[in-house]
């Protein structure tokens, strides 16, 4: 089973056939491995063909045992260490999965992972160390497979938040029924799931992490340098970037420093959709342009989400494909401001780079202008570099064949998009054209934003603080409350209209400023 964020152009989950689970992990376990294993098995009962799964158990703990037994001995004979530092290790949950906390029974590892940090209560494994998962239930408490989905993806999520180079995880969901799975097939699946070579697991093996009792003390990323030969770069700090959903752009940034001449950069590592234009494509139209970052190397092609999908499910799901970015650093999000003189540079340098992007010369068209898309320049940065521009994932460059791009309330963030981009969702809005106002608008938004939940110092506002209601109501999921509670902004309509007041008057003087 194969799970992607529903859209109107593509199912939520497909299911795969049975020759794909047969040639996934093939390549883990010999023929004659596996047919030695089969027959010295003191488990496996080669006469008859199956494993000891009882037919009918009484409880799900029988069946947890009977399943633990096998899983363990898989593990034990193909998860040996490959070299020092390597291992793998089947635990038992217990009553996790139960209590909806857990799986029934996940795969340890080490190497690349850490033991959870502060664990609660104190234990030596968590989702920072997990291989792999396997729920494990009775075929009578099996829901639909949306909801048995959502349950493994909650699993996921918590491994991704955890480990942060990891590209994809394969859990195995086994009920008495299901687990019937042909015995090669199941070995080299609980093989391959719990595999010692990292990218076979689903990590990105471009990094590395040297563990000192238990937790990760320094890592590396090797990637393409600026001069454009291979380096290992040592990881300086791994920039947190929140996200909802397993599935998307997963974007992940990293602060390195080059070895030999101690310059720092910026990594991005993320996923972009197939059809649409390569940020690095139009970072090389913005090189030399103040007030937008800067790239200096990048690293193209470095998977694509189709490989690691059944071919039946070809043309089922949007295609991402891979890419990481080599930046100059920059200073940290304008949110950071320390004054109101450094707020207004920065927006001001901010908002004249993204004039000569959409120059005649360059023509490309930001479409997500965002406080987290914002950064203040270096402490020494000249005027022109005081705020600067960065993640141009949905950014669109215009041509002579598409000289225009339509609007549309999907792309970009909620709370800073154009009232134009916001009603979008209405028929008769959804033709209009996304252009330059529509930004400019949107930094008006990120300039209100920050006047609404920030002091003049850079300091945040109580939480109790009537702007940050303001901000949230324009945050609203659905289009239609967020444009009504946004209209307020320029004195008419708007479900927040009763409850600002003196606040009309605040964001009255936001618009005069930013004008």
């Amino acid at each position: 089973m194969e799970r992607e964020s529903p859209s109107h152009d593509h199912p939520g989950f497909t299911i795969t056939n049975e020759a794909y689970a047969e040639g996934l992990c093939r390549s883990e376990v010999g023929d004659q491995d596996l047919e030695s294993f089969l027959r010295e098995d003191s488990v496996y009962d080669s006469t008859e063909k199956r494993w000891p799964f009882p037919e009918a158990p009484a409880t799900r703990a029988d069946l947890v045992s009977s399943v633990l037994n096998v899983i363990d001995l898989v593990v034990a004979v193909f998860g040996k260490a490959t070299r020092e530092g390597i291992e793998r290790g089947v635990i038992e949950m217990g009553g996790y999965e139960e209590a909806g906390e857990g799986p029934a029974l996940v795969v340890r590892a080490a190497e690349s992972f850490e033991v959870p940090k502060s664990p609660n209560p104190p234990s030596e494994f968590g989702y920072s160390n997990i291989a792999t998962y396997f729920s494990v239930k009775l075929e009578r408490d099996v829901q639909r497979e949306k909801v048995c989905l959502e349950e493994m993806a909650a699993y996921a999520r918590r491994i991704f938040r955890e480990q942060p180079n990891r590209i994809h995880v394969r859990p195995l969901v086994i009920t008495e029924k299901h687990a019937r799975l042909h015995p090669e097939t199941l070995v080299r699946l609980v093989a391959g799931l719990s595999s010692t070579n990292e990218r076979t697991l689903g990590l990105d093996d471009s990094i590395q992490w040297t563990i000192d009792d238990g937790r990760k003390s320094q890592g590396t990323l090797a990637t393409t340098s600026p001069s454009g030969e291979r380096k290992t770069f040592p990881i300086l700090e791994q920039i947190p970037i929140p996200r909802d959903s397993i599935s998307g752009r997963a974007t992940t940034c990293w602060r390195v420093q080059d070895p030999d001449t101690q310059e720092e950069f910026l990594m991005k590592d993320s996923w972009r959709p197939g059809d649409r234009v390569a940020e690095y494509e139009l970072l090389e139209l913005a090189k030399g342009v103040p007030g937008v970052v800067q790239m200096v190397a990048y690293e193209p092609g470095r998977g694509e989400t189709k490989d690691f999908r059944c071919p039946s499910t070809a043309g089922k799901f949007l295609n991402r494909i891979a890419t990481r970015l080599t930046m100059k650093c920059c200073g940290g999000l304008i949110e950071s401001f320390k004054s109101t003189l450094q707020l207004l540079c920065a927006l001001c340098d901010a908002i004249a780079g993204h004039q000569r992007l959409v120059g005649d010369d360059i023509r490309i068209l930001h479409r997500d202008i965002s406080p987290n898309n914002i950064l203040l320049g270096r402490d020494d940065a000249s005027e022109g570099d005081r705020g600067v521009l960065i993640d141009f994932d949905l950014a669109f460059k215009a041509t002579a064949e598409h000289p225009v791009v339509v609007i549309d309330h999907n792309i970009g963030t909620r709370v800073f998009q154009s009232l134009s981009v916001v009603e979008s969702f209405c028929i008769r809005m959804n033709k209009h054209q996304h252009d330059y106002l529509d930004d400019l608008e949107s930094f008006l938004y990120v300039l209100t934003y920050i006047f609404l939940c920030f002091r003049p110092d850079g300091s945040c506002v109580p939480s109790k603080d009537e702007g940050l209601l303001i901000i949230s109501e324009w945050a609203a999921h659905d289009p239609e409350t967020a444009a009504s509670n946004k209209r307020c902004l320029f004195g008419f309509g708007g479900g927040l209209r009763h409850r600002i007041r003196g606040g009309r008057e605040v964001l009255g003087s936001c618009v005069y400023l930013a004008v």
